[in-house]
């Protein structure tokens, strides 16, 4: 398959990239006005420019609606650096799975009011277990499909199981050619049966699901790991 301009030289083709190759392979330069004109109904939110602070992190006193995320949850905008390839494939993430960005904005929000709570004041340097937790699953999260926990590659191996990369940092790795990486697997009790867009629509019904009714990752189920070559082996 020809890749568009902005994924030149790059293997589209390969299983890390089945959540998003659809919606990748309608860009062509992955402007931030191109990614919001194609990508921002299906994903329930805006792509704006993001526009930079003239003053240095630490020195700023910071409201909690200056937040990355609290700003998407209050106004439904994603502020988005041009050229920039990490914020593109946050973009690609949204479209494919909205319901469950959505769910891990407002929580990652709630945890962000909470550190800024009383008023102005420098960010807090330390983030909380939860907060972590929430960004390793919207950063490096794998979805897998099964009615099984554990052992994520060998789920896959024998075929008991279908995954999808869900973190948009895996999927920019990937793009750059740094596919040796390891993801962190959330095992979802869903049909692994049809085709990936029906996969891709069912995972993101039940993560975001789950995620709303504990209000997280649920503690007792864990997060396996998985190496992204495991999904070009399955």
């Amino acid at each position: 398959m020809e890749a568009p301009e902005v994924f030149a030289g790059c293997d589209l083709g390969a299983p890390t990239f089945d959540a998003v190759r659809d919606l990748a392979l309608a860009l062509r330069s992955g402007t931030v006005e191109e990614l919001d004109d194609r990508l921002s109904a299906r994903a329930g939110v805006r792509f704006v420019p993001h526009e930079p602070s003239s003053r240095r992190r630490g020195q700023r006193l910071r409201v909690a609606e200056d937040l990355y995320e609290v700003r998407i949850a209050t106004r439904r905008e994603v502020p988005t650096r041009p050229g920039n390839l990490h914020d593109l494939c946050n973009a690609l993430a949204w479209a494919a799975f909205p319901a469950s960005k959505w769910a891990l904005t407002m929580l990652i929000a709630a945890t962000q009011r909470a550190r800024l709570a009383g008023g102005p004041r420098r960010l807090p340097p330390a983030r909380s277990a939860d907060h972590d937790r929430l960004a390793l699953i919207d950063e490096g999260g794998v979805l897998v499909a099964g009615d099984e926990t554990g052992d994520a590659v060998a789920a896959l191996a024998s075929g008991r199981a279908r995954a999808l990369v869900f973190g948009h940092a895996l999927v920019e790795h990937a793009l750059t050619g740094r596919a040796a990486v390891t993801g962190a697997a959330l095992f979802l009790p869903v049909d692994r049966s049809g085709s990936i867009d029906q996969l891709r629509s069912r995972l993101d019904a039940t993560l975001a699901a789950t995620l709303t009714s504990h209000r997280g990752w649920p503690a007792g189920a864990g997060l396996g790991r998985i190496p992204l070559t495991a999904l070009d082996a399955a």
